[in-house]
């Protein structure tokens, strides 16, 4: 087997529950990720956080708001220096693309797999690189359907691979146990903080409205609070990340999103490409059926009736 010159770390957030869902993969040269994994946890001792496992879908306290916010920084602190990247896809699933009832949330996972993934190792690494693919193993996934749409990943991948330019290679594809590896709970936070931005937008602009308000304000005219307090706290976490990199972020998005996809912290709503791009959905006979398929039976049905 060839040795893995690059190394990839992926997590997702809500894959089959409410509107926006998102996708984070954490990338970095093979030799750095020793070094990386030890930092973070020296940063949980830092912090004095006991906790084995870092969940965005945990308990909120202002602890571990301290501790997103610290992750936040380290990560921001590597990119910088070019030791790794952090690339985010989210989705929407009022979009063009997903109205169909039936869409199939597995298979529609691993469109957007390939999409982040494609972006990652084919256009902001090397395209000499070895890769290690090290996604989640996912609660709530069939092993048989995970293993189904990483496979698919990784041979889609190599479809892409242009004649006479170097190529990007997948060594290995290993779903990995979150709590072994800081790393994938990065991952974890980043789609997290993705998915929350979009579906909360609203409420964030109005969260800090209240925040600015309430600093004119005098003690007995407090701002009216209209949120959890979960919420609040995760309110906070992106607005440390917005005020670390007020250059990165497109601030006219109601989420995350990044102004420039270069950037080596990126966050990407995905958006329908063209009236084919449509998520895949499961037929009543149970088979899944894409775009291209459902184009093909509408050209048939259309000459049988002009025939």
């Amino acid at each position: 087997m060839t040795t893995p010159t690059h190394i990839a770390f992926s997590d997702e957030s809500r894959w089959n529950i409410g509107r926006y869902r998102s996708i984070s993969v954490v990338s970095m040269r093979a030799d750095h990720h020793r070094e990386v994994e030890e930092f973070l946890e020296r940063l949980f001792k830092q912090e004095r956080s006991t906790a084995r496992e870092f969940k965005w879908s945990g308990r909120w306290h202002k602890p571990r708001v301290q501790l997103a916010k610290s992750l936040v920084d380290a990560v921001l602190r590597d990119a910088a220096r070019d030791q790794l990247r952090v690339d985010t896809i989210t989705w929407d699933m009022q979009d063009a693309r997903h109205r169909d009832l039936a869409v199939d949330d597995v298979e529609n996972f691993g469109v957007m797999y390939f999409q982040v993934m494609k972006h990652v190792l084919l256009r902001r690494w090397p395209r000499d690189a070895v890769w290690a693919l090290r996604p989640d193993q996912k609660r709530g996934f069939d092993g048989e359907a995970l293993d189904r749409v990483l496979t698919s990943t990784a041979a889609r991948l190599r479809t892409l691979e242009s004649p006479g330019r170097a190529i990007t290679r997948v060594s290995s594809v290993s779903p990995v146990i979150s709590s072994e590896y800081r790393t994938v709970q990065v991952a974890d936070l980043f789609a997290g903080m993705a998915a929350f931005s979009w579906e909360y937008g609203d409420e964030h602009r109005q969260w800090r409205r209240s925040r600015n308000a309430s600093l004119t304000l005098l003690p007995m005219d407090p701002p009216e609070v209209s949120w959890t307090e979960k919420n609040n706290l995760r309110h906070g976490l992106i607005d440390h990340l917005r005020e670390q990199c007020p250059e990165l972020l497109n601030h006219k998005s109601v989420g995350l999103e990044t102004a420039k996809p270069l950037s080596r912290i990126n966050f990407w709503l995905y958006r329908p490409q063209h009236h084919r791009d449509q998520a895949p959905v499961r037929g009543l006979d149970g088979r899944i059926v894409r775009a291209r398929d459902r184009d093909r039976g509408q050209a048939s049905r259309m000459a049988r009736r002009v025939g």
